[in-house]
């Protein structure tokens, strides 16, 4: 029997599907939250979630894109949308740990995009944030908001920050894969 559970929040994306890979073959029970699973974005259904699994770990992947390619709509939409999944949901399930599951562990992925483009072709933890987009500030704020709760609450909150990364599961919405579609088409 499993006794490890691990929710992972974004799991239809390309990182969640292959972490819950990763997670299955080490043993975990994995519990997979999609957009119409819960309201993320909704403290007391994250608190509820929380509570009744109390997982051993929590890997937000989730995240609100915005393509060029998107209908633009109103700047003050998408930063609302981009605040409420990567920043304020983010908020949310580390309340939820403080409170609920104080021993569970919280991992949170974040995105290059919160540096300024390398001018000498590196960048480490160190590297001053200067997001430039909706996504990439709601992303920095998604970390203040983990490091916020280490220190203040004493949850084990981290941060991954991820760089372009690519596989067969991307989904068509991403240029890497509307590229390689047109060369195979």
């Amino acid at each position: 029997k499993k006794c490890r559970i691990a929710a992972i929040v974004g799991s239809g994306g390309q990182d969640g599907q292959l972490l819950a890979q990763q997670l299955h073959s080490s043993d975990y029970e994995v519990v997979g939250l999609r957009r119409a699973t819960i309201n993320i974005a909704n403290s007391t259904e994250v608190a509820e979630f929380i509570s009744g699994l109390h997982p051993k770990e929590v890997y937000f992947l989730a995240a609100h894109h915005h393509s060029s390619e998107e209908a633009s709509g109103s700047e003050g939409a998408l930063f609302h949308e981009s605040f409420n999944v990567n920043a304020s949901a983010v908020a949310n399930f580390l309340d939820a740990i403080a409170v609920h599951s104080p021993s569970s562990r919280f991992f949170y992925a974040s995105s290059c995009l919160v540096f300024p483009p390398a001018e000498n072709g590196k960048q480490t933890e160190a590297t001053a944030p200067c997001p430039e987009s909706a996504y990439a500030i709601s992303k920095a704020a998604g970390m203040l908001v983990c490091q916020y709760y280490r220190k203040a609450k004493g949850v084990f909150a981290s941060t991954g920050i991820l760089y372009n990364h690519e596989s067969p599961l991307r989904g068509m919405r991403f240029v890497s894969k509307k590229i390689v579609s047109a060369a195979v088409r």
